[in-house]
């Protein structure tokens, strides 16, 4: 809106100590501007308030949150009415996201069935989630990223979600946005990469033998469920259970074999379960 850019006139960021917004009054517009049907000299501070008040902003705000924190949100009577519930918290709490945010994370809502695995992983949750679920090594490198590791980045923007940058003012993509035919397979590649990556003295992103031990059980039945409940919990059924059982019993000429926790277990077939569980599309959700 032209009023609005004018309201705006003067504004300037700061791009040193204290990095704020400051107004030059020499550069600001000091006519009468109308804005959703109000008149008066109004400075960019009177836009913000103006448009925090509207009943439509309080709405947006809250559908925005729902759709990146709980579920995607429709346009049915049952929705309208949870997102307008929540709109009223924003309104009386002095247009406090804060609290907006403190509400719908203590609701019924965020957890219901309705919720669960209901939004498609986030590059970064994928990539950063299998590190914290199973305990991974990860070389950040110095504060000047120096010796780091890029894989975890390089691994986020490959499956198209640049940290820090991103494609417009509008921000990333979000829940089926990320599904696609390339991103999917950036998504094994990285999976691949974090399972089989053995380099534990200057790893990049890696889970030890060790770590990997401790969440093996004394049969294929019992790891597999262990494995399902560290990497979600995931519930993907039956079939999906018997099939990775049959994986960990089965030797590399084909033929079964008992199945045991030793080292060249750990090191092969836990590692290619791990492999395989991230690529399910369970795990792909949240």
């Amino acid at each position: 809106m032209k009023e609005v850019a004018r309201a705006f006139t003067g504004w300037n960021y700061v791009r040193r100590p204290p990095f704020n917004f400051q107004l030059n009054a020499n550069q600001h517009d000091n006519g009468t501007k109308t804005i959703y049907g109000q008149q008066s000299n109004f400075s960019g501070q009177d836009v913000i308030t103006i448009i925090s008040g509207r009943p439509a902003t309080a709405r947006y705000l809250t559908w925005k949150l729902f759709n990146f924190f709980v579920y995607p949100v429709t346009n049915s009577s049952a929705d309208k009415a949870t997102i307008d519930k929540f709109s009223k918290v924003y309104i009386n709490n002095n247009h406090s996201i804060k609290e907006l945010v403190r509400a719908i994370f203590v609701s019924d809502e965020f957890f219901s069935e309705r919720a669960f695995f209901s939004l498609v992983k986030q590059p970064v949750e994928l990539v950063v989630g299998a590190v914290r679920m199973l305990g991974a090594s990860y070389n950040p490198g110095t504060p000047n990223n120096r010796g780091g590791s890029s894989v975890p980045p390089n691994s986020a923007r490959n499956m198209g979600q640049d940290i820090f940058a991103p494609p417009d003012v509008a921000g990333f993509d979000s829940n089926l946005g990320w599904v696609n035919t390339a991103s999917m397979l950036e998504r094994f590649n990285y999976t691949n990469i974090f399972a089989t990556n053995r380099n534990t003295t200057n790893p990049g992103v890696s889970v030890s033998n060790d770590k990997l031990k401790g969440y093996t059980k004394g049969n294929s039945k019992k790891t597999v469920k262990k494995f399902f409940s560290v990497l979600g919990p995931l519930n993907p059924g039956t079939s999906t259970r018997k099939m990775l059982q049959t994986y960990l019993e089965t030797g590399d000429n084909g033929q079964p074999v008992d199945f045991t926790n030793d080292d060249a277990t750990i090191d092969k077939k836990i590692r290619g379960l791990v492999h395989q569980i991230m690529c399910l599309p369970e795990f792909q959700l949240n």
